[in-house]
C-alpha cells in the first residue's frame, strides 16, 4: 500500500484481484471523520497480466527455473524469461520472428577451410 500527500488529501492506493483501489481523505480531519469520509474509486485494470507459469531448464546452467508470463505474449509475440541460476535472459519463444540467431562456429569453420584451400593452391 503506497501512501502520499497531495493539496492536504492523503491518497492510499492498493491493488485487490486485478483493481487498483484509490483512497483519499483529508489530512486535517480527526482519525474518525477520516474513515467517515473516505471516498473510494475502484479501476478495472483490463491488461493481459502475467498469468501463465512456464518452468524452464537452463541449457547452461541446468538450473530450473518457473516464472510467470503474459499469454498473450507467448502465443502471438516474444518472451525472453531471466534464469534462476546462471542471471542470464534466455529467448523463451520468438513468434514475430524478431531475433535471427547464427551459428559462427559453422561460419568461422567455413572460412578456415577457403583459407586452407586457397594456400594450398599456390
Amino acid at each position: 500500500m503506497a501512501n502520499g500527500l497531495l493539496l492536504g488529501f492523503t491518497l492510499r492506493v492498493s491493488c485487490r484481484r486485478r483493481k487498483l483501489v484509490v483512497s483519499a481523505c483529508s489530512s486535517s480531519e480527526s482519525n474518525s471523520d477520516a474513515a467517515a469520509s473516505r471516498t473510494e474509486a475502484t479501476v478495472d485494470i483490463k491488461l493481459p497480466r502475467r498469468s501463465l507459469l512456464v518452468q524452464f531448464t537452463c541449457n547452461a546452467c541446468g538450473e530450473r527455473t518457473q516464472r510467470l508470463i503474459n499469454r498473450v505474449a507467448y502465443e502471438r509475440g516474444t518472451v525472453f524469461l531471466q534464469c534462476a541460476g546462471c542471471q542470464v535472459y534466455h529467448k523463451f519463444v520468438d513468434n514475430l520472428g524478431l531475433v535471427v540467431e547464427y551459428d559462427l562456429r559453422e561460419e568461422n569453420a567455413l572460412q578456415e577451410d577457403n583459407v586452407v584451400n586457397t594456400d594450398s593452391e599456390d
